[in-house]
């Protein structure tokens, strides 16, 4: 980003307040720091905006090289960040729209609220859309793209293949049917909220709907300076960074959860809190041959690459104080989709004859894992579904519904894993 605007999104009394007038933020070129990888909390844009006590008017956001120009950094669903009479990158709406990225893309942000918007890039004009024109279709027939809010009723009737960009968000008056043959499949840590109805039937006749992870290829792994040697996949092993055309070994002084975090999403892949750190009998023996490079490594939450990270030592520096027993043994995981969440407020839903695989990578940036499936308030029936190959639980309950005994869940005929 180019501006990180916050205060404290917990102040109460309205004692801070933040405003940000006749400013321009123009020809910046702000990309994702790993771009095999899905933003969630932190998006990469020119502006972003951590708390609802922010004001943006008059400014001019002209980035055409960044693909948005305003994101939300607030985790607060029901908190709306007051940035109108902005002029936007364009005066076309939904170019507009494209450009910010908030609970539009993902159901855990804040709404970024920027109607009305400047027509001109004249930070005094007086021209301005006034009333929204432009309205987000939640299903694309050309493309066969679905995402975004469902406020009234949704059916995906006709079989076949579904790509979600951006989370489905059926909102408290909303209504989702997915009917036999469908399969839905999902951008790495994209997933689905559900706070109404969905009913989600196959026929028991090989139609079941299908929630799946859409496999995308990710452009920075093969070029990273950042490898794992000699483990039972790429994702584990012995840790490697190349400086200066020379591949060798980390000494794990020092090393910390944040940079191991780093070196696998320079791999395109994402850390587990839960299973990261090999144990030294865990190592694999390849690479105890090449020198040790680098030791004392601990990077903080802006840098992108644990080679260039201001608090760290090479091999210059410590001089032969760390042994190969000593090096760095690393797991990293592979992207999942967000999984299906049935809220707090979610009528009795049904999932029938369903398969929900590959799920579970919330947020990679706070290392957050879901279930496949999480009930907040469990209701719902769940009748010959399939749920596996998950990163984390198959199926979540939070809470149970104990007031009406006759509308308690049900689990029937199924098959559920991680």
């Amino acid at each position: 980003y180019v501006l990180n605007l916050g205060l404290s999104h917990y102040d109460f009394n309205h004692n801070q307040q933040l405003l940000m007038t006749n400013n321009w933020v123009m020809d910046n070129v702000i990309t994702e720091p790993w771009l095999g990888l899905n933003p969630r909390s932190k998006v990469a844009a020119p502006v972003v905006i951590a708390s609802n006590n922010v004001k943006l008017t008059r400014n001019i956001l002209q980035n055409p090289d960044s693909r948005y120009e305003l994101g939300s950094h607030l985790i607060e669903p029901n908190a709306e960040l007051d940035c109108k009479y902005n002029w936007i990158g364009d005066k076309d709406e939904e170019t507009v729209w494209k450009k910010v990225f908030d609970r539009d893309d993902r159901y855990n942000l804040a709404k970024i609220a920027y109607i009305p918007y400047l027509l001109s890039n004249n930070i005094n004009t007086e021209l301005v859309l006034e009333r929204p024109l432009f309205e987000h279709q939640f299903i694309n027939r050309q493309t066969k793209e679905v995402g975004g809010d469902v406020s009234g009723v949704e059916e995906l009737r006709e079989s076949g293949v579904y790509i979600v960009r951006r989370d489905i968000n059926v909102r408290p008056s909303g209504r989702l049917k997915i009917t036999p043959g469908v399969t839905l499949k999902f951008e790495h840590s994209v997933g689905m909220m559900v706070s109404g109805e969905l009913i989600a039937e196959g026929d028991n006749t090989g139609g079941q709907p299908v929630f799946t992870l859409l496999d995308t290829v990710r452009e920075n792994v093969s070029h990273a300076g950042v490898r794992l040697v000699g483990g039972h996949t790429v994702r584990e092993g012995r840790l490697q960074v190349e400086i200066d055309g020379v591949w060798g070994t980390v000494c794990d002084f020092g090393w910390t959860i944040e940079s191991a975090a780093i070196a696998c999403q320079q791999m395109g892949f994402v850390l587990n809190t839960e299973d990261w750190k090999l144990q030294p009998y865990q190592v694999p023996k390849e690479g105890m041959t090449d020198p040790i490079l680098m030791s004392n490594v601990r990077c903080n939450d802006l840098e992108t690459d644990i080679r260039t990270c201001k608090r760290a030592e090479r091999s210059d520096d410590f001089m032969n104080s760390c042994s190969h027993e000593y090096d760095v043994g690393l797991r990293c995981y592979d992207v999942s989709w967000a999984g299906l969440r049935l809220g707090m407020t979610a009528k009795r839903s049904k999932l029938y004859d369903v398969k929900i695989e590959r799920a579970g990578l919330f947020d990679y940036r706070t290392f957050s894992f879901v279930p496949g499936v999480q009930a907040d308030f469990s209701h719902h029936v769940f009748e010959n579904i399939e749920v596996r190959d998950n990163d984390h639980d198959g199926i979540g309950i939070v809470y149970s519904d104990i007031y009406y005994p006759d509308h308690v869940n049900f689990i029937k005929n199924s098959l559920i894993s991680g």
